[in-house]
């Protein structure tokens, strides 16, 4: 379908919206509409919101991870109201806590017998969701310092608070992927992306929660923030040269980690296998990157 553009006031167009797709809509005269842009393309939608979308999600298990693992994944799926029911105060103190720690905007609205309704009350509009990445970004940075301090024998007392933050960030992105993917090129690359950080910054968590004094191993997280680095900046500057180096450096830091995880023992071997997981994860994003960027 092709339409042509008519001058309107200065240095402005309007163009003819098909009858049909207006009374499928149910749109009238001086009703609103929503206007987007993906690349070169204008993307017309109706009214200024979409419908609530709803769900309800039933707790049958006391574990953590697989209440967090259902709130958060209904959360990056778009839905708007999620209906929880669960079976006891423990679930129910769970699931606050992953409310309150995970979800950007979201809390809980209203209680029924047996359930708890948690709905979107703040969300920062889709439009941000670059500003939530270049932040995403920068926290991993901070990340790699405070696990530099544990390594040393230093505190790392805000790290429980920066990976609230970055779990926030993940799930946020995720969100805005699932609900704009007209808006956002080749979704499924930058959603693989996101997935591989996520496992890298995780595994770099996990080293410090675990973790005993370990300073000779500073070195080698500084050679995978390196890497890191590189991956970072091929997002932020929108190119892919840097991720040209990043296979050498995979290379040579696998190779070096090995070295030293065949003459690690004990809490050292543990350090490694966490550092080791923690590269060849910020490694594997570099993929995807490189397709999300071509």
């Amino acid at each position: 379908m092709r339409r042509k553009l008519i001058r309107q006031g200065v240095g402005g167009c309007t163009i003819y919206v098909p009858k049909r797709w207006v009374e499928q809509h149910r749109l009238a005269p001086g009703a609103e509409i929503s206007i987007d842009t993906s690349g070169d393309q204008l993307i017309l939608s109706p009214g200024t919101g979409r419908p609530l979308q709803e769900a309800t999600i039933a707790l049958v298990n006391l574990s953590e991870s697989s209440i967090r693992t259902l709130i958060t994944n209904a959360y990056r799926s778009g839905y708007d109201r999620v209906r929880v029911t669960y079976e006891n105060e423990q679930q129910e103190r769970i699931l606050r806590d992953v409310v309150r720690t995970r979800l950007i905007g979201f809390e809980i609205t209203g209680r029924e017998k047996g359930a708890l309704i948690v709905e979107n009350i703040t969300e920062p509009a889709a439009e941000q969701f670059g500003t939530i990445l270049r932040k995403y970004c920068f926290s991993i940075d901070e990340q790699f310092a405070l696990v530099a301090q544990a390594l040393a024998g230093k505190k790392a007392d805000d790290l429980e608070q920066l990976q609230e933050t970055i779990q926030k960030y993940d799930n946020f992105c995720r969100r805005v992927i699932a609900k704009e993917r007209l808006l956002t090129p080749r979704p499924e690359m930058l959603w693989a992306f996101l997935s591989h950080l996520l496992h890298a910054e995780r595994s770099l968590y996990h080293l410090v929660r675990s973790l005993q004094r370990t300073p000779h191993l500073v070195a080698y997280l500084e050679e995978i923030r390196a890497l890191w680095q590189l991956v970072r900046d091929a997002y932020l500057k929108t190119t892919v040269e840097p991720l040209a180096r990043v296979h050498e450096r995979h290379a040579e830091l696998e190779k070096h980690g090995l070295a030293l995880l065949a003459k690690a023992k004990g809490p050292e071997a543990v350090a490694l296998h966490w550092l080791l997981s923690s590269e060849r994860e910020f490694y594997l994003a570099n993929s995807p990157l490189a397709g999300y960027l071509l």
